[in-house]
């Protein structure tokens, strides 16, 4: 039985995974999955400390997040399948391509965590957001260049203060990630997607992950920042599906 909660909507022979990223929940797909589903077979899941799954460990690894999520594409036969990932999720899709690329059958990087990680990273910095709800909250907020309708927002805020044990641990195993050696290997389709305002995310980064790729490609969304599913749910929807069924 899977550790992950997950939500599964729509129908279709293409099936798509969708990673969130850090401090967010499956439920950040929503808006995006409500879309697809006439089309697609969509698996959103809640990493461990997210969501609705059971809690994470200090210790968390990226790698140990992939192992999580083949687990429970395992049990439900999701595979081959397009691995969407955003964010720290980005690093999970990563992870993935580097693991299980027989499992996989196109990348889509979103506002994706560095190639390279995060490196000699100050954690201390995040210590006081940790420590105050409306902190976190306005830190999560200032990730937006669009505005999100109000009702959605205060439940993905709640997901956000629900995760925040989960913040520094995750941020650390994004410390130890470096794909430059196996993203080369990789040489199935990939698509880097970014908001052309994010803020989290300089698009230098994403350029370094196109370059690593031998079938990278990328697409910038205008007006959008660190969040297309939620920014530009239409836009990224459509995106997505042409390269799915490309």
């Amino acid at each position: 039985m899977s550790k992950l909660h997950y939500i599964r909507k729509g129908t279709g022979q293409n099936k798509i995974l969708l990673i969130h990223g850090n401090v967010a929940s499956a439920k950040w797909w929503g808006p995006v999955m409500d879309r697809l589903q006439n089309r697609f077979d969509c698996l959103a899941v809640d990493l461990r400390g997210y969501g609705a799954s059971e809690d994470g460990t200090k210790d968390v690894t990226i790698s140990l997040h992939a192992q999580d999520i083949m687990e429970t594409l395992e049990d439900m036969k999701f595979f081959p399948c397009v691995v969407v990932g955003h964010s720290l999720g980005g690093a999970v899709a990563m992870e993935m391509g580097k693991l299980y690329p027989e499992k996989i059958s196109k990348l889509v990087l979103l506002d994706s965590a560095q190639l390279e990680g995060l490196g000699d990273y100050d954690c201390s910095a995040l210590e006081p957001i940790v420590a105050d709800p409306n902190l976190l909250k306005m830190a999560l907020k200032a990730t937006f260049f669009q505005p999100i309708p109000v009702q959605l927002e205060a439940v993905l805020m709640e997901d956000c203060v629900r995760a925040k044990d989960a913040f520094i641990p995750n941020t650390k195993a994004l410390m130890k990630t470096n794909y430059t050696q196996d993203a080369p290997k990789f040489t199935k389709p990939v698509l880097v997607i970014r908001g052309e305002n994010d803020k989290v995310i300089p698009l230098a980064e994403a350029e370094k992950i196109v370059a690593a790729y031998p079938n990278g490609a990328m697409i910038s969304i205008p007006n959008c920042g660190h969040n297309p599913p939620l920014e530009a749910t239409e836009q990224f929807s459509k995106i997505l599906a042409e390269f799915v069924e490309k």
